[in-house]
């Protein structure tokens, strides 16, 4: 492993160029760079000279031979009913993000990837209209989605008998969940007699 001087100013470490020494803590300094894309931020002196530490996370790459390239602008194109604005200053673990206006009016951030391979196309709305228009059975209609939304996104529904209850739409779908409880209620009153 190579050896490096107590003063990393004016050095390159990948993308990366020490400007100067910015604070040391818990007696680790940190060191202030300049990323390629003119990001500056503060890093560990050891991720520097290990080599863990390449860049600001920009969204640069590596792959072309002659040098790093900017991420692709994406400002303009549509996807889906998702139009871009601009790149966000966020890099999500996915890589570059955008800012997108859906034609609902909403304003939303998406990840590159997700936007070229279609698995972003709208704020939520589409999937919302989806989700109202799809027939259920025994009677059931989606209202509105459920607030606070979850990981699995609950929706207001009306039961046949007239309540409403809450559930997952693919569970109303498949007929995993058939009522607001008024069934399980009727079969235990039967059960009864």
């Amino acid at each position: 492993m190579p050896t490096f001087p107590r003063d990393l100013t004016g050095l390159q470490f990948g993308r990366l160029t020490v400007l100067n020494l910015a604070e040391t803590r818990n007696e680790a300094t940190h060191w202030l760079c300049r990323c390629r894309c003119g990001t500056e931020k503060t890093i560990r002196r050891d991720g520097l000279t290990t080599g863990r530490v390449k860049g600001c996370g920009c969204g640069l790459t590596n792959k072309d031979p002659i040098g790093p390239q900017r991420v692709e602008d994406l400002s303009g194109r549509r996807f889906g009913m998702l139009t871009v604005q601009r790149r966000s200053e966020k890099v999500g673990k996915s890589g570059a993000q955008f800012v997108c206006l859906c034609d609902c009016g909403i304003e939303v951030i998406a990840t590159k990837r997700f936007l070229l391979i279609g698995s972003v196309v709208s704020c939520g709305c589409k999937s919302e209209a989806q989700v109202k228009s799809s027939a259920y059975p025994n009677g059931i209609a989606a209202l509105r989605p459920f607030e606070p939304p979850k990981k699995h996104r609950r929706w207001v529904f009306r039961c046949f008998c007239g309540n409403d209850f809450t559930a997952v739409p693919s569970a109303v779908r498949r007929g995993a969940t058939t009522s607001c409880g008024c069934y399980r209620t009727a079969f235990k009153l039967l059960d009864q007699r």
